[in-house]
């Protein structure tokens, strides 16, 4: 990009091709210099593979959260805006602030064949 930045602005006496095969150059040295972790994270779209990795933990998290639910299992934390909250699948079950909120499933355990 630098290249090309300044083959433009600088030097009229530069073509459009050679300025591009230039840049083409810079580009190539740039991606060899990288690990092939950090090849790949680039590849895939993200900034660099720390990126990469918060945004597959992120998803881990969430998918799990799901799954404990789905067994039934919530989690009580504090949180900064409502205070304490009972969460399941990642939806507010209970807060401090706003008391019991409405699910879209029963709370209460299943007994038998109801």
């Amino acid at each position: 990009m630098r290249v090309r930045e300044y083959g433009r602005r600088f030097g009229k006496e530069y073509s459009d091709a050679y300025v591009d095969s230039e840049a083409l150059l810079a580009h190539r040295r740039t991606l060899g210099e990288l690990s092939d972790e950090e090849f790949t994270a680039r590849a895939d779209g993200f900034v660099n593979a720390d990126e990469r990795q918060r945004e597959h933990d992120l998803r881990v998290a969430d998918e799990l959260t799901h799954l404990i639910g789905q067994l039934g299992v919530g989690e009580l934390m504090p949180y900064e805006k409502i205070g304490w909250a009972l969460m399941r699948s990642g939806m507010r079950l209970w807060s401090e602030q706003d008391g019991v909120t409405r699910v879209p499933f029963q709370l209460r355990p299943r007994i038998g064949s109801r």
